[in-house]
């Protein structure tokens, strides 16, 4: 999310920018650190006051990443839970064995442990309670996870 650049561009302090759209300065600081983010009222207001629609707000700051939010349990037993932000950085040419990914499958996006298994993809959960999925060799790999976010 791109809060900092837009507050910096209005050449304003986060208590100045949190003045404007209503909000403490702590929330301003917690939105530009990635520890929360805005509700869809102060994202509304973002984009009216910096000339930039919501969607390009949500939009990575990074092109070269990518942001999945986690519907299922799955990677729980890796210390990502359901509703966590997966952050993956795209364009990378492989992905190694046993790596965090997420892949784009007919049934969704899967975010697990990949290995390659001569032309099959093996996603593994790092939970119990989800099967191991088996994709072809040539099913889109999203990217590589680099970090996550809690939101609890």
């Amino acid at each position: 999310m791109k809060i900092r650049q837009v507050r910096s561009e209005l050449r304003m302090s986060q208590a100045e920018f949190a003045r404007l759209l209503g909000v403490h300065q702590t929330a301003v600081s917690q939105w530009e650190t990635g520890r929360t983010s805005p509700d869809l009222d102060a994202l509304q207001r973002i984009a009216h006051y910096s000339g930039r629609s919501v969607d390009e707000l949500l939009a990575p700051v990074n092109p070269d990443t990518l942001e999945i939010r986690m519907t299922d349990g799955g990677m729980r037993g890796a210390r990502i839970e359901e509703g966590d932000t997966v952050c993956l950085r795209t364009g990378v040419d492989a992905v190694s064995d046993g790596q965090i990914a997420a892949v784009e499958t007919d049934a969704g996006v899967f975010v697990r442990y990949l290995y390659h298994m001569g032309d099959r993809i093996l996603l593994v959960p790092a939970s119990g309670g989800y099967p191991p999925l088996s994709v072809p060799a040539t099913t889109p790999v999203l990217g590589r996870a680099y970090a996550f976010r809690s939101y609890l």
